[in-house]
């Protein structure tokens, strides 16, 4: 028996089977698909041609991406126009430190003292800075508890800051620790529960923000009284840390903005007044910001402080108090941080605690009974001149090298209408001193070096946070530690390493692109026919893009001094080709670090504009605001005329090898025509101005720059266009692809329909024949 062979079974579209060749022998399935084959050659060369372009377009892409990290390098050194420069690295800035003392001692590291963040808009130049107490948080806590876990038994409302917080009689102190936390978002407090003990647990509040109180009270029950936090007068019982502001000189700098009044030493901050009633207006600029009323009969210094501290309305114009403790005893501090601050006393309380104003610091000594060893004289002057001494004339204090510190401080308290007192301060001791009363402030004149070390309040910057981002524009100081008598130095340079980075960064992100085309170009030297990777061997636009790309690096630039025109005199050239063992590296970038080093040290402004784009104007009003490929570099630049009405521009003409007229709306200005078209100023000025020469110079940089951004333009550029090229037509050879596969599968069925009739009609002679033969041979045996 034959064995079937199931490849000459053929099912129709009908479903009926066929079973090739059967009655002619003729295999006719297989003859079609030969038949078809033949026929299906141009859709095998259109299939083929649609690979190959794929194949070209994912190059392309490739190529895009690459070009694309060449122009976000080069992006770094067009001199891109920024209100705080981040786009110019030529504006990169580094800061280094280090700490000096004049004493003798041995300085703490700079490092452990503060640390340093510059931002390109940060000027060269250097910085002295001195730490004189850094800020703290306030921190207080409850008394000590036997359970964190057990009902406190409490129920009530307390207030955080001007917040309230339920507290329920079941509640343990864990419980109270995670309703205060739910509320930190307007508190800025956060708790904690401290385990001290077996069973000793601790509640402990802790300020999110430093230099700032913590204000408590019970608003309904005695819930934080009977925690141990605050007594019945609402005082704060356990302090662990106090609200400190960092406290600093920089730069000899004046604060203009504070004002500090302090009061004479209180025994008892706590007791009640002895200044009847009255009420306290606080003004800024000699208007009124508010006002605090006080009685003797119910108020102490301390709740005249808590008073001025609970008015949201003083907080917010920079106006606080705090009892502070000094060597000598209490004293009542008032301070505000707007020019022209003010105390007035409808009674007599200011009077009787002889509050002062203006108080100024000497530097801090180690100890106030020791001979300072120093001499100088001071003259002591009110704001006006006037020597403070109506009975001395030229108010002088003298200062003997045996003097100690409280020796200073008896003689500066005996010139009349002045006050002296000595406090505790970052580690030490410093003299204060003052006019009394709320007259003119004092003056404290040194006659020689300033032995002393003698700052006004106001040289005594002062901020809540130890994170000073508004002292010296671009920089960012964070104040680690205290150290009095430390000097911190801040040197400020250009980042010139970074400058050299980017021009790293764009020689490797060229020479990628340039490897990359130069593969496009590999042919086989036996053949003569392109290498297997060369996909992109017979797209022109790639020979013209490279040329571009080439031509701009290697192009002199207008306008700058002759020794820095051309990146080869900088020290990024093009490679020798003849030297090289690797023909994919033709063409591309080499640096010459010497002579690039030597350039960035000696000439960085003349590299800055070989490779960016560098805009002057002769008036100040007149500012770039942004460019863009087109502006013509003209020798001897532009000339501007700008009209201006007292609230907008009103016309504007601009002068090169003819006159036109730009753009213009409010202070803004388009050029938009001419050869400077492309440019975008602002004019800041307040009355017209005429023949300000606008000049400007193209580097490298930025003609590299936009000729790239033409190439990687979506609608516009060359490999966009070719990839759209490709791909439409590709989607034509799919079309027609499917035409002929349509013909096809209808050539198919036809050939296969006539081979089955074929079959059917041998199947039917073989039958019939069949047939005959029987019947004929039947009758031959019967006779």
């Amino acid at each position: 028996m034959t064995d079937l062979n199931l490849n000459n079974i053929y099912v129709g579209d009908s479903g009926r089977i066929s079973f090739s060749g059967l009655s002619s022998g003729i295999d006719f399935q297989g003859a079609v698909e030969a038949i078809i084959k033949a026929r299906r050659i141009p859709i095998d060369t259109l299939e083929t041609r649609i690979g190959d372009n794929d194949k070209k377009v994912e190059a392309l892409k490739t190529l895009r991406a690459q070009v694309e990290g060449l122009r976000d390098a080069i992006d770094k050194l067009r001199g891109a126009v920024s209100f705080d420069n981040s786009k110019n690295i030529f504006e990169a800035k580094q800061a280094f430190t280090f700490a000096t003392r004049t004493d003798g001692q041995i300085a703490t590291q700079a490092a452990n003292l503060l640390g340093i963040t510059v931002s390109n808009r940060a000027q060269t130049g250097s910085h002295k800075i001195e730490i004189l107490q850094t800020a703290e948080a306030h921190k207080v806590a409850s008394a000590v508890r036997g359970s964190q876990s057990g009902d406190l038994n409490l129920s009530g409302t307390i207030t955080i800051n001007g917040t309230d917080i339920d507290v329920s009689a079941s509640d343990s102190l864990l419980d109270l620790r995670d309703r205060i936390n739910a509320a930190t978002g307007t508190t800025e407090v956060r708790a904690s529960v401290v385990q001290s003990g077996p069973s000793e647990f601790t509640l402990v509040l802790t300020a999110q923000e430093t230099g700032r109180d913590i204000m408590l009270s019970d608003s309904a029950g005695t819930v934080l009284q009977d925690l141990g936090l605050i007594d019945g007068g609402g005082n704060i019982l356990k302090e662990l840390q106090a609200a400190r502001t960092a406290q600093f000189r920089a730069d000899n700098l004046i604060d203009q903005t504070r004002g500090r009044f302090q009061s004479d030493v209180v025994e008892d901050p706590d007791a009640l007044l002895a200044s009847g009633t009255g009420t306290l207006d606080l003004l800024v600029g000699g208007a009124s910001v508010g006002t605090v009323a006080y009685d003797s009969a119910t108020d102490s210094l301390q709740d005249v402080a808590d008073a001025i501290n609970a008015d949201s309305t003083l907080a917010a114009a920079g106006i606080s108090a705090t009892v502070i403790r000094d060597v000598e005893g209490n004293k009542l501090r008032v301070n505000g941080t707007q020019d022209g601050f003010r105390i007035s006393d409808s009674g007599t309380l200011l009077n009787d605690i002889g509050m002062e104003e203006d108080l100024h610091y000497s530097d801090v000594v180690t100890a106030s009974d020791t001979a300072l060893g120093i001499t100088e004289n001071y003259i002591l002057r009110d704001e006006t001149g006037t020597a403070v001494d109506t009975d001395d004339a030229t108010s002088t204090v003298s200062i003997l090298s045996t003097d100690t510190l409280a020796d200073i401080r008896a003689k500066f308290a005996a010139i009349g209408g002045v006050d002296a007192s000595i406090e505790e301060f970052g580690g030490g001791f410093r003299l204060v001193a003052s006019q009394t009363g709320t007259g003119n402030s004092l003056i404290v004149e040194p006659q020689g070096s300033d032995a002393l070390g003698f700052q006004d309040r106001a040289r005594i910057l002062e901020r809540s946070s130890n994170t000073v981002t508004d002292l010296f524009e671009g920089v960012t100081v964070n104040l680690f530690n205290a150290e009095v008598g430390t000097t911190v130095e801040i040197d400020i340079e250009q980042d010139l390493s970074a400058v050299k980075t980017a021009i790293v960064d764009v020689v490797d992100a060229y020479n990628e692109v340039k490897i990359f085309i130069n593969t496009q170009r590999q042919f086989d030297p036996n053949t003569g026919e392109p290498a297997e990777d060369a996909v992109l061997s017979t797209t022109t636009s790639l020979g013209d893009m490279d040329t571009l790309i080439r031509s701009l690096l290697g192009n002199a630039v207008g306008g700058v001094d002759e020794d820095f025109r051309v990146l080869s005199q900088v020290g990024v050239s093009f490679v020798n080709n003849a030297t090289l063992d690797d023909p994919l590296k033709r063409d591309t970038l080499e640096i010459d670090d010497a002579l690039l080093d030597e350039t960035l040290i000696a000439n960085p402004d003349d590299l800055q504009k070989l490779l960016g784009f560098d805009f002057t104007s002769t008036s100040p009003d007149v500012l770039l605001l942004d460019f863009d490929g087109r502006p013509a570099y003209r020798d001897g630049g532009y000339a501007l005329d700008i009209t201006w009405d007292g609230s907008q521009i009103t016309d504007v003409s601009i002068t090169g090898d003819t006159t036109v007229t730009p753009t213009f709306s409010g202070r803004n200005i388009t050029i938009d025509v001419g050869g400077a078209k492309g440019l975008e100023l602002f004019f800041s000025g307040n009355a017209s101005v005429t023949g300000v020469n606008i000049d400007f110079t193209k580097g490298v940089g930025s003609e590299l720059f936009f000729g790239l951004d033409q190439i990687l333009d979506q609608t516009s550029g060359t490999i966009a266009a070719e990839i759209d090229r490709l791909e439409d037509t590709n989607t034509q050879h799919e079309a027609r692809i499917d035409q002929m596969e349509t013909r096809l599968e209808v050539q198919r069925q036809s050939l296969l329909n006539s081979f089955i009739a074929m079959e059917s009609a041998l199947s039917q002679f073989n039958s019939t024949r069949s047939t005959l033969e029987q019947m004929l041979g039947g009758g031959n045996s019967n006779r």
